[in-house]
């Protein structure tokens, strides 16, 4: 059960049980008939029973035909108990409690004025049918009815604020959701990017290996065979070696044109897309533009063009930072640094948002470890109450290699 209903439970109880106990040894029983009496309290059974179920109801319909008869039951306790204002107006504030709470706005301001206005009528036709009772004046019933009026309408208009408010909170969660599916999304694209661009360049060299394998093994393979024939040809024909000779000259410059052609096609098929610090400059630029979060960049001593390996981890590490830094910390300024010291690269991203002590790795921060972790690098986070940092140092050698990077093999392939 939520806490509003059962605050409001907790208030009809209450003043269920004080117009009990009023109406049997208080001063409000001297003012009953016996009969009243018996209809007073069976009315006041039902009007707790109806307030238990409007609190515990979850049908938006059964709970407005429940409010719509308590409604009455209270029109009819405030009738009974015409001469104690101070009872029916304590029932009189459960049922509009629950009207303010359990509708939704306005139907919930209308359902408070027209009980309002029916209970207006009472006080109203009571001084008309007994003009000369004084034990209880109309000006009393009266201010009850203003200050329930009063209390009914803030009531009402603080549920509406509580349901805007509600409403806006769902759509700041729904809108997160949407940021992390949209983050999750980008960086599967740019890890797909990475990999078809990978598999797409291993393609293009294995073409161009294929390429100037066949146009040279057949170009030098004719030449051969053009040379064994001259070699042949000088003592049986002397005047065919020049011709031979000629072949073998055109054979050569055909073979080299293509293989010129070739290592232009290379040339021109050369991705532009930038790659080191100029990617990552592009991705800070374009993070701040989307998100409006200041990005100060040092990259100190870094060349300008890393490692292949270290260039996708770094570049992942620190889309990520800025990522959590936007959708975690709330941040308003981020700081990046980069540095190389002892043939280290220090990567440090920090932020001046919502820090946590106690941040569990989710999956964003251990894809940094293990990205890092792959070059013989290490990922340490601090969150504080004045931001988050990330602090990643990885293996960076004097000649730009890693330690933990493969190299080339630079055996002969036939």
């Amino acid at each position: 059960m939520p806490l509003p209903a059962i605050l409001i439970l907790a208030y009809s109880v209450a003043a269920h049980a004080l117009v009990v106990v009023a109406t049997t040894v208080g001063d409000a029983a001297s003012h009953l008939h016996f009969s009243e009496r018996d209809f007073v309290w069976i009315f006041l059974t039902a009007s707790f029973a109806l307030s238990v179920a409007a609190s515990t109801l979850r049908s938006r319909r059964t709970t407005r035909l429940v409010l719509i008869v308590h409604g009455a039951v209270f029109l009819a306790l405030q009738s009974l108990l015409a001469a104690r204002p101070a009872l029916w107006g304590l029932l009189g504030l459960s049922v509009l409690l629950e009207v303010a709470l359990f509708e939704r706005h306005p139907i919930n301001l209308i359902g408070s004025v027209v009980i309002l206005l029916l209970a207006l009528s009472s006080p109203l036709r009571f001084a008309l049918d007994a003009p000369g009772r004084t034990f209880v004046s109309l000006a009393e019933q009266i201010g009850v009815l203003v200050v329930l009026g009063v209390a009914a309408i803030s009531i009402c208009v603080a549920a509406r604020y509580r349901e805007e408010l509600v409403t806006v909170q769902e759509q700041h969660r729904r809108l997160d959701v949407s940021i992390g599916q949209l983050t999750r999304l980008n960086q599967e694209y740019q890890d797909t990017v990475i990999r078809v661009e990978s598999e797409s360049a291993e393609a293009e060299r294995k073409r161009i290996t294929r390429d100037i394998h066949d146009v040279v093994g057949y170009t030098l393979t004719n030449n051969i065979m053009l040379m064994e024939a001259a070699t042949d040809m000088v003592r049986l024909n002397p005047l065919g070696v020049s011709r031979m000779l000629n072949v073998a000259r055109e054979n050569a410059e055909d073979g080299l044109q293509r293989v010129r052609d070739t290592l232009y096609s290379l040339r021109v098929r050369q991705p532009d897309a930038p790659y080191g610090l100029a990617s990552i400059q592009r991705l800070v630029s374009t993070f701040s533009l989307a998100t409006g979060i200041r990005v100060a960049t040092n990259f100190s001593n870094v060349p300008a063009r890393l490692p292949p390996g270290i260039d996708v981890a770094v570049y992942h590490l620190i889309q990520e930072g800025l990522i959590n830094a936007f959708r975690h910390g709330k941040a308003a300024r981020i700081d990046l640094v980069l540095t190389v010291v002892d043939d280290d690269l220090h990567v440090r991203v920090s932020d001046d948002g919502v820090g946590s002590a106690d941040t569990v790795a989710g999956i964003g921060l251990k894809g940094m470890v293990e990205r890092v972790g792959r070059y013989g690098g290490t990922v340490t986070w601090n969150g504080t109450a004045d931001g988050f940092t990330v602090t990643a140092t990885v293996p960076f050698g004097q000649d730009g290699q890693s330690f933990g990077e493969d190299q080339d093999d630079s055996s002969s392939a036939r």
